[in-house]
């Protein structure tokens, strides 16, 4: 999982390893450190949307897995993407709005 701001890499998770039956899902927590060093240093929009307590970030996951099929004995590969967009409020440290 990966966290961009306005396209710089600010932060990535690990998504672990897991195990969901057939029809059912799978809810899982992921923590990210964000850091702010690949973000070029002559961007005067961060300390914009520091300065206005709301910094936009994009998100982006993709998780891989494999179906079993153990009556008709095949497997599929299948997988999934999630692109998510947020506003984090800096002052309350809190997402005000997910989009995804």
């Amino acid at each position: 999982m990966s966290i961009f701001y306005r396209g710089f890499d600010v932060g990535e998770g690990i998504v672990m390893k897991g195990y969901a039956m057939g029809r059912s899902t799978v809810k899982f927590n992921v923590t990210v450190n964000l850091n702010s060093i690949n973000v070029s240093t002559n961007s005067t929009n961060l300390v914009g949307d520091l300065n206005s307590g709301i910094l936009k970030l994009n998100s982006e996951a993709k998780v891989k897995g494999e179906l079993h099929n153990f009556i008709l004995f095949f497997y599929k590969k299948k997988s999934a993407d999630m692109n998510c967009v947020m506003n984090v409020n800096t002052t309350s440290k809190a997402i005000q709005i997910l989009k995804c």
